[in-house]
C-alpha cells in the first residue's frame, strides 16, 4: 500500500458487487496504480489493477479577516491584511477594492502598498 493515501482504501463487503473508495492524501497530486486482489476459501487469488489519477482542484483564494476600522477626518487609514491561494503565488493574486460610499471614500483613494496595485 502506497503512503499516497491517508488511510487504507475501503470496500463494501456484501455480495458479488463491491465498491472501492480510495481517498487521496490532502494536497497530493499524481498517479497511483491500485491493485485489487480477491482470495477464495482455498487460498486461490485473482487480481486486477487500474491507474488512479488525482488532478488539482482550483481552490478559492483566502483573505484574512479585517475588523471594522475608524479614522479621523482627513487622515488616511492603513489596513493590513494577507492573501493566499493554494495554486497561485500571493504576488500573482489580484486584490480589488471598492467603496460603498464613494462621496466619503472615493475608489481612487484606495491605494495598495503591496507589490501589485489594488484594482478598482
Amino acid at each position: 500500500m502506497q503512503r499516497w493515501f491517508h488511510r487504507q482504501p475501503s470496500t463494501g463487503r456484501s455480495g458479488a458487487n463491491r465498491t472501492l473508495t480510495a481517498t487521496p492524501a490532502t494536497d497530493q497530486l499524481g498517479t497511483a496504480t491500485i491493485t485489487l486482489t480477491v482470495t477464495d476459501a482455498g487460498a486461490l487469488t485473482a487480481t486486477d489493477s487500474f491507474v488512479l489519477t488525482v488532478i488539482p482542484v482550483n481552490a478559492s483564494p483566502t483573505i484574512t479577516d479585517i475588523v471594522n476600522q475608524t479614522t479621523n477626518e482627513d487622515v488616511a487609514k492603513a489596513v493590513s491584511f494577507s492573501v493566499g491561494d493554494a495554486e497561485t503565488p500571493a504576488a500573482n493574486l489580484t486584490v480589488t477594492a471598492t467603496s460603498s460610499n464613494t462621496t466619503l471614500v472615493p475608489n481612487g483613494n484606495l491605494v495598495s502598498a503591496a507589490p501589485a496595485p489594488i484594482e478598482h
